[in-house]
């Protein structure tokens, strides 16, 4: 079980204790029940759930049961419970797989500027403002560089107005971009980038997967209309990936030229806060991820590497 505020799993961790929550389906009542003896005595609903004005429960398990806020894999195949209800987010895979069918098939987009002899951040010693060519940070400072299929997702429909790189340290992605030309509505990007040398490349790495997808969720709330949280890193201090060569260090909002982090954050937030504006999240994913073997692995009858 997967509970929708993680601060839940932080607490039972830091106590270093199991703390058993016993779960059943009522059938009656269409919905998941919780019972413990000794969890309320833990957990201080009001530091884990932001609750409304008004709210009256008697503890932690009384909102879960309420409220139903969790996400729940049940033994049934290819479905999956979260905040109340069943859905199928799954398609038969094998021989009866229908590619075009598969969520997932829609929003991956292969490169060749992916693929190689490509690094995430270039050497530590690269002088100058900008990354070193060959690395995934140049190609998304640059938009995509010389790459035709990936500059087109960038200058969707036009050049971004505003760039960050929060890299490093307490980020809440790699870059974000923020595109306000769009018919007086805005875009919101944030791009998380994974990468593994030549040497190490894998068509399809779980681990390294894992790691940036973690990063991509741990952090979307930053994108909710209602949030409240402001970036930790100080975008008014260079980016440094050797605190040693000053001359390698970069500026981390990349545009426009001379902005601080409270106006750059203060373009975001507004953004974010508007209810037409669309918000993406983007993995950059170099050297672990081939979309034509992940195809391949599902229509196979016995997946070897899922």
């Amino acid at each position: 079980m997967v509970f929708e505020d993680q601060s839940i799993n932080s607490v039972a961790k830091s106590l270093n204790k199991e703390i058993r929550i016993y779960i059943g389906y009522d059938d009656k009542k269409k919905r998941y029940l919780f019972e413990s003896r000794e969890s309320d005595k833990y957990f201080d609903l009001s530091n884990i759930v932001k609750l409304k004005k008004g709210s009256n429960y008697k503890g932690i398990l009384d909102f879960l049961n309420k409220t139903q806020s969790v996400r729940i894999i049940p033994e049934e195949s290819q479905v999956v419970y979260a905040s109340g209800g069943f859905y199928s987010i799954f398609t038969e895979l094998g021989k009866k797989l229908k590619w075009e069918e598969l969520h997932i098939s829609n929003i991956l987009f292969p490169s060749k500027k992916l693929e190689g002899d490509i690094s995430e951040k270039g050497s530590s010693g690269f002088v100058g403002n900008d990354w070193e060519d060959g690395c995934l940070f140049h190609l998304i400072d640059n938009l995509g560089h010389n790459d035709n299929d990936l500059k087109k997702h960038f200058l969707f429909p036009d050049e971004p107005t505003l760039i960050v790189c929060d890299d490093i340290g307490k980020e809440i992605a790699d870059f974000i971009f923020v595109n306000e030309n769009m018919n007086g509505n805005s875009r919101v990007v944030f791009v998380h980038a994974k990468c593994q040398s030549k040497k190490h490349a894998s068509k399809l790495s779980a681990s390294k997967l894992q790691d940036v997808c973690g990063q991509a969720i741990k952090n979307i709330h930053y994108l909710s209309m209602f949030n409240v949280a402001v970036p930790i890193n100080d975008w008014d201090k260079k980016w440094k990936l050797d605190k040693s060569q000053p001359t390698t260090h970069k500026t981390r909002i990349r545009k426009p030229a001379n902005t601080k982090k409270a106006e750059a954050w203060k373009k975001i937030n507004a953004a974010i806060s508007n209810p037409l504006t669309q918000k993406e999240v983007w993995i950059m994913a170099g050297n672990i991820f081939s979309k034509s073997e992940f195809k391949k692995e599902l229509k196979k009858t016995k997946p070897a590497r899922l």
